[in-house]
């Protein structure tokens, strides 16, 4: 794969002036977008960093396999090595790739801006198998995995992403983090098959199971104002002390339960009762300000 930029020994690579005027651009194929002779932003090695700098309009080849990593096909913005090559205060955006990371993939991320990316084949609109810390994914769209697809991320804002599954994250470990106004048509249009601790999850939708979550353990999460087909908070999980109140369900498709259907409760606010799971109640969450978006208690 060719990189416009390639950091191939254990240096910081770091801009003078930072991401706002310093610009590594990547080149897609007029057409088609990706494919032989497109040009990835950058690749960083292993104990090497890349600091201060937009990595913008950089494309991949064809993987051999649109859902795993491979340096070949994964990564438009960037493609790091997973062990630990760090990218730090970088905004990424306008990537492209047919795999994994339409942003970037591998490494781990600190204070970076995701924008704009997508995975048109594969998963990870925005990054892929990362580990990103205080970075904000906004606007990125990939098959599945519209925002991250197995990372760990942490302190993070996820929004308005889209996915045809799993519109903010699939596959990730999410602590402290917000996921707002994601979608996903076929499902989980907040998390998919991922565990939150202490995250907050509002005005995610889909057209079938999960307005927020879907096949995912959360902890501590608050979720509210979701949308769905069915399982407007969350379908098929399992939830533990959260608040899961105010989710709205299709009508068409209402059960009595469509806001957490097949999914195990305990210690959680929601209503109707839970049939199954220990410590829940019904009562209302007092907010201090649930129509300006004040959901603390």
């Amino acid at each position: 794969m060719t990189n416009r930029v390639c950091v191939d020994r254990a240096i910081t690579l770091r801009s003078v002036n930072g991401s706002e005027v310093t610009v590594i651009q990547g080149y897609q194929v007029p057409g088609q977008l990706v494919g032989d002779g497109a040009i990835r932003c950058a690749y960083v090695t292993n104990g090497a960093a890349l600091s201060g700098f937009t990595l913008a309009s950089g494309s991949t080849g064809y993987p051999g396999d649109y859902w795993w990593p491979g340096e070949g096909g994964c990564g438009g913005g960037v493609y790091a090595e997973p062990t630990n090559a760090v990218i730090t205060n970088c905004t990424i955006t306008g990537n492209v790739t047919p795999g994994c990371g339409g942003g970037a993939c591998g490494g781990t991320l600190w204070n970076c801006k995701l924008t704009s990316n997508s995975g048109t084949q594969g998963r990870g609109g925005g990054a892929g198998y990362s580990i990103l810390n205080h970075c904000l994914l906004a606007d990125n769209l990939a098959l599945s995995a519209g925002g991250a697809a197995e990372c760990t991320l942490n302190d993070c804002v996820i929004t308005n992403n889209w996915a045809n599954f799993g519109g903010g994250t699939v596959g990730g470990l999410l602590n402290n983090c917000t996921l707002v106004n994601n979608q996903a048509y076929r499902g989980g249009a907040g998390a998919v098959l991922s565990t939150l601790n202490n995250c907050f999850l509002t005005g995610n939708s889909t057209w079938e199971e999960g307005g927020a979550a879907g096949s995912a353990i959360l902890n501590n999460c608050t979720i509210t104002g979701n949308y769905a087909f069915r399982g407007a908070g969350a379908y098929a999980s399992k939830l533990t002390n959260c608040i899961l109140f105010y989710n709205s369900v299709d009508n068409f498709y209402y059960d009595g339960f469509s806001s957490y259907g097949a999914s195990e409760l305990s210690f959680c606010c929601t209503s109707p009762m839970p049939p199954s799971g220990i410590g829940n109640i019904t009562n209302e969450p007092v907010f201090v300000d649930l129509a300006g978006g004040n959901l603390r208690l």
